[in-house]
């Protein structure tokens, strides 16, 4: 069945403007959510339920995930 999850969704809020859920699989992690958004990891900071975390983070479900431009400059 199309749109059928085979794991768990994790809602993500993308910059504060883009808000969904994203199908992932069991032992997925930051890193592996990053891929899929198509994100580099150098240039945003994730946030697990209100706590900052690494990209080898493990996710799991009913997590809110906030996705934040890392912004740099001179």
């Amino acid at each position: 069945m199309a749109g059928e999850c085979n794991g768990f969704k994790v809602r993500v809020d993308k910059f504060g403007r883009e808000y969904f859920e994203v199908c992932v699989s069991k032992g997925a992690t930051v890193r592996d959510l990053l891929r899929i958004l198509g994100l580099s990891e150098s240039e945003v900071v994730v946030v697990l339920n209100g706590e900052v975390v690494a990209e080898d983070e493990e996710l799991g479900p009913d997590v809110h995930v906030k996705i934040h431009s890392v912004v740099s400059g001179g």
